[in-house]
């Protein structure tokens, strides 16, 4: 019996699969099959500081709901690479690309979210008006901004795996996969223009903060690297919706690592190698509180 035909998506050159069972595609909605050794390297990485966050969460009273965001984005990363570790020995099976995408690209989240959360607690120990939000106002726009686009994202990234999966089974998708990429383009192009605006607020709060403790000043400095790593990560993401799916950006798994990996343990890890409890508590009264100012 002849393997039924079918017609392959538009720049697709990846794996098929000509016998797919019940779960899974006849193509790799990767575009690749995703490489062992780097994605167990992931693994490692967001196990291990998964663990070192977890202990700054324990140690550091005052920073605590600061490193739950971080553990909590290392515990997605890591679930994210788990699947897209197992992918690697069959990239065809759709449920561990929807799962793999949806922690990965819902991660991030939780490392801006943070970031907002550790300015808005040094601002205090800053200047009057370094900021033109307060913390709360911070906190609150940015994160609802972040929380919709990314929910936008996964809607779109969603309708497009299972539109191109349902035309390589000869099957009519309910969207269009270059439909389901306007929305996915849609929630990345706010997200960008949002994380670009954060920039300019934190590197203003760096130049009228530069009197601040050291302390501070190392934070404000690290929240900078942290937060342009995350926005070279989302860039990509553009990039890669733009040119569409299964384009040159999206299907070079080099690209991947370098711009989506890479960064985020990175952002991840400078918060484990400096964590801001150590960098921003002092003892005053007897009790550990919140200071910018240098002690006398």
């Amino acid at each position: 019996m002849s393997a039924p035909s079918f017609t392959l998506p538009d720049g697709y050159s990846g794996p098929v699969n000509t016998n797919p069972a019940d779960d899974e595609s006849m193509i790799a909605i990767y575009g690749y099959t995703p490489w062992l050794s780097a994605n167990s390297a992931a693994v490692a990485c967001f196990a291990a500081l998964l663990g070192v966050h977890l202990a700054w969460m324990i140690k550091y009273k005052r920073t605590r709901i600061f490193q739950f965001l971080l553990v909590l984005a290392c515990a997605m990363e890591l679930v994210g690479y788990i699947f897209r570790t197992m992918s690697s020995k069959n990239p065809f099976i759709v449920i561990r690309f929807v799962l793999n995408y949806f922690f990965i690209v819902c991660a991030p989240i939780f490392v801006s979210a943070a970031i907002y959360l550790g300015l808005a607690k040094l601002l205090p120990g800053l200047p009057p008006r370094s900021s033109p939000l307060g913390a709360k106002a911070l906190i609150g726009v940015f994160v609802a901004i972040d929380t919709v686009t990314i929910l936008t994202q996964i809607v779109g990234a969603a309708l497009i795996g299972s539109g191109y999966s349902a035309q390589a089974d000869g099957r009519k998708p309910a969207i269009e996969p270059e439909d389901a990429n306007r929305i996915l383009l849609a929630g990345l192009s706010v997200q960008s223009a949002a994380s670009v605006l954060f920039i300019f607020i934190l590197v203003r709060v760096i130049v009228r903060g530069s009197r601040a403790a050291s302390g501070v000043r190392t934070a404000l400095y690290l929240l900078l690297a942290s937060d342009l790593l995350i926005v070279l990560r989302t860039l990509f993401r553009l990039a890669e919706s733009a040119e569409g799916t299964f384009s040159g950006v999206s299907a070079n798994q080099g690209l991947f690592v370098a711009l989506e990996m890479i960064p985020v343990i990175v952002a991840v890890a400078l918060w484990a190698f400096v964590p801001l409890g150590r960098s921003m508590v002092i003892e005053a009264d007897g009790e550990r509180e919140w200071n910018g100012r240098d002690k006398a």
